[in-house]
C-alpha cells in the first residue's frame, strides 16, 4: 500500500492510536488457536480504557481473521476510538508482537515489511505470451495475469526454400506482435501501480523482444533474472530466490543513494544532522525530508508529543511554549517516524553494516539556517530510560 493511501486512512480518525503487530503465520504445527492465544496474552497488558467495547470486539475480530494464504505471515492494524483505521497482512511475521498506544501511530512494522519487499512486477515470457505476477505494496494480494499473443505463427524454421523463409519471417513477426501486447500489458501495470522494479526471465528470444517493445518509463526498472521459464516443472524455488536477490540488490542501492545525500550534506555542514534531540528539533520546524534510522525494537529512548504528527520535543516545556496543553511522553521511535512520515518525509532503516550515527538516527533536511544544529552530540535529558505503553 503507497504511504499517500495509509495517511489518507489514518487521517479519518483521531489520537490516541492503538496500533498492533502479531505474528499470524499458518505452517506446519502452528494452528489458529495458537495466534488467539498469543493476541490474548498481548491484549491482556493493554490499558485503554477510552476504547469503546464494541470497538475492542471489532479489532480482535480483525487481528485474528485468519491470512489469506499458508505461511509465514503477521497483521498489523492501527485503530482509534472510532474504530479500525488500518489493516494489513505483512508478508513476514513482525520482529515482535506488540500492541503501541499512542497520539501517534506505530508506523515501523509497516516499513520494516516494506523494506524486506520492495514492490515489483514479474514477468516470464515465451514466444507465445507470458506470465505476469505483481505485488504493489504491503498488504495487497498478490496478482496472476496470463498473456496469450494473438499471433501464432510461432516456430522457426531452418533457412531453405524460399517459403520456408517466408514461414520465418511470419514467424519473427508473430514473436515480435505477442511481445508488444505483452509490453503493453506491462507498461499499463507499472503506470496504475508504480512498482519498484519489473523483474523479467523467459525464453532469451522474447525477453529481447519484450525488452523493445516496452516503454521508456518501464525499462528502466528493469532486471533481468538468470532463471525462469514457463515450462511446466520449473523451479518456483529458483525463481523466488532471484527475485529476491533483486530486491536486496534495490534495497542495498536506495540506502546507499540516501547515505551519499547526508554525508555530502554533512560534509558541508548544510543540511543534515544527527542524533535524537537535533532530529526531533528538526522535525518541530518541518525540515526533515528524508529521516535515516538504526532501527532498534527495543529501544528505550522517548519524547514528548502532543495530538497532531508536528506536536514533537525533546522537551515537555518545548510543547507546553508551543500551545500544547498536555504532552505526552511516548516511545521515540512511534513519535518520529510518524512526524517524518506525516509531515512528507520518507524513511530509510539502515543495515547493521551501514554506517553509525548518534543514538542510531539522522536526517536530511529541506533547509537549514544559522539556528539549525552543526554536529553536536545531544544531551537528551530524559531520554534512555525504559518506556511502557500505558
Amino acid at each position: 500500500m503507497m504511504k499517500q493511501q495509509v495517511l489518507q486512512q489514518l487521517s479519518r480518525h483521531q489520537p490516541p492510536f492503538l496500533s498492533i503487530s502479531l505474528d499470524t503465520s499458518r505452517t506446519s504445527g502452528v494452528t489458529e488457536r495458537a495466534t488467539e492465544l498469543r493476541w490474548r496474552a498481548l491484549v491482556e497488558k493493554l490499558r485503554a480504557p477510552w476504547l469503546p467495547a464494541p470497538v475492542r470486539e471489532q479489532i480482535a475480530e480483525t487481528v485474528l481473521r485468519p491470512a489469506p494464504r499458508s505461511g509465514p505471515s503477521g497483521r498489523y492494524v492501527v485503530a482509534s476510538a472510532d474504530g479500525v483505521a488500518l489493516d494489513l497482512v505483512l508478508p513476514e511475521p513482525p520482529v515482535r508482537d506488540e500492541i503501541v498506544v499512542g497520539p501517534a501511530p506505530h508506523l515501523l512494522p509497516l516499513i520494516r515489511a516494506t523494506r524486506q519487499r520492495p514492490s515489483y512486477v514479474l514477468v516470464v515470457v515465451d514466444r507465445a505470451g507470458a506470465d505476469i505476477d505483481f505485488v504493489v505494496g504491503v498488504g495487497a494480494e498478490a496478482w496472476h495475469r496470463t498473456i496469450t499473443g494473438s499471433n501464432d505463427e510461432l516456430h522457426k524454421v531452418k533457412s531453405g526454400l524460399l517459403s520456408q523463409r517466408r514461414v520465418q519471417a511470419r514467424a519473427e513477426d508473430s514473436w515480435d506482435r505477442n511481445a508488444a501486447e505483452v509490453a503493453k500489458e506491462v507498461d499499463a501495470i507499472v503506470r496504475e501501480y508504480r512498482p519498484a522494479l519489473v523483474l523479467v526471465a523467459g525464453d532469451q528470444t522474447a525477453v529481447a523482444a519484450l525488452q523493445g517493445a516496452i516503454g521508456e518509463g518501464t525499462r528502466t526498472l528493469v532486471r533481468r533474472l538468470p532463471t525462469g521459464t514457463r515450462a511446466d516443472g520449473a523451479s518456483a524455488a529458483a525463481l523466488d530466490a532471484a527475485v529476491k536477490v533483486e530486491q536486496d540488490r534495490y534495497e542495498a542501492a536506495r540506502r546507499a543513494l540516501v547515505l551519499d545525500r547526508f554525508n555530502s550534506a554533512e560534509a558541508r555542514q548544510t543540511a543534515a544532522v544527527q542524533g535524537v534531540e537535533d532530529v526531533v528539533t528538526a522535525l518541530g520546524r518541518s525540515q526533515v525530508e528524508h529521516l535515516l534510522l538504526h532501527d532498534d525494537p527495543l529501544s528505550t529512548f522517548a519524547v514528548w508529543a502532543g495530538p497532531g504528527p508536528e506536536h514533537i520535543s525533546s522537551s515537555a516545556q518545548g510543547l507546553q511554549a508551543a500551545g500544547v496543553t498536555d504532552p505526552v511522553r511516548v516511545r521515540a521511535d512511534a513519535a518520529i517516524v510518524w512526524s517524518a512520515v506525516a509531515g512528507g518525509g520518507e524513511v530509510t532503516l539502515l543495515a547493521d553494516t551501514d554506517r553509525t550515527l548518534t543514538n542510531g538516527i539522522g536526517a536530511v533536511l529541506r533547509w537549514s539556517d544559522p539556528s539549525t544544529s552543526r554536529d553536536r552530540v545531544p544531551s537528551m535529558p530524559g531520554h534512555g530510560e525504559a518506556f511502557e505503553d500505558g
